[in-house]
C-alpha cells in the first residue's frame, strides 16, 4: 500500500522539496512533483537551481524528457514516467496515487492550504491508508 507522509507548518516549500529531492537523488530515488500549473512549476524549479546552485539535480518539466540523470520531473500533468515518489503542491489528491511507493504532501501556513490538506488527510485515513506527520 502507498505510503503517505504530510509535512506540515512549512515555511518554505522550495528548500523542503530541495532536501527531499537531495535525499532521494541519494538513493537513487526518482520524484515527481506535482504543482498547481507551469507557472507554479517554473517557479519550484528556479527557486531549486538557486538555493542549492553547486549541486546538480536533473529537472525535467516533460516526463518525456527523461534520462538517467533526471532526480525529479516538476508537472501539473498526471502523466507519470514512474512509481516511485510524488511530492503533491496542489489542494487535490493527486491523480493515480496509489500507483506510487509514497506520497508527500507538503503544508505551508497558509490558511486555504492548511483547510485543504485536512481534507487530503481525512480522506486518505478514510481509506486506511498508514499517514506519517512531520511538524515542521
Amino acid at each position: 500500500m502507498t505510503e503517505v507522509a504530510f509535512y506540515t507548518n512549512v515555511s518554505d516549500e522550495t528548500r523542503l522539496i530541495g532536501k527531499l529531492l537531495y535525499k532521494a537523488h541519494n538513493l537513487g530515488r526518482k520524484l515527481h512533483i506535482s504543482v498547481r500549473n507551469e507557472r507554479h512549476g517554473e517557479k519550484i524549479a528556479k527557486n531549486l537551481y538557486e538555493i542549492e546552485p553547486t549541486s546538480f539535480f536533473g529537472i525535467s518539466s516533460s516526463p518525456h524528457d527523461v534520462h538517467d540523470l533526471t532526480s525529479a520531473i516538476i508537472s501539473d500533468t498526471s502523466d507519470y514516467d514512474h512509481n516511485d515518489v510524488i511530492i503533491n503542491l496542489t489542494i487535490e489528491i493527486p491523480d493515480n496515487f496509489s500507483a506510487f511507493k509514497r506520497v508527500i504532501e507538503i503544508v505551508s501556513q497558509d490558511e486555504d492550504n492548511i483547510n485543504a490538506a485536512r481534507n487530503r488527510y481525512r480522506w486518505y485515513k478514510d481509506r486506511g491508508y498508514s499517514i506519517v506527520t512531520h511538524k515542521l
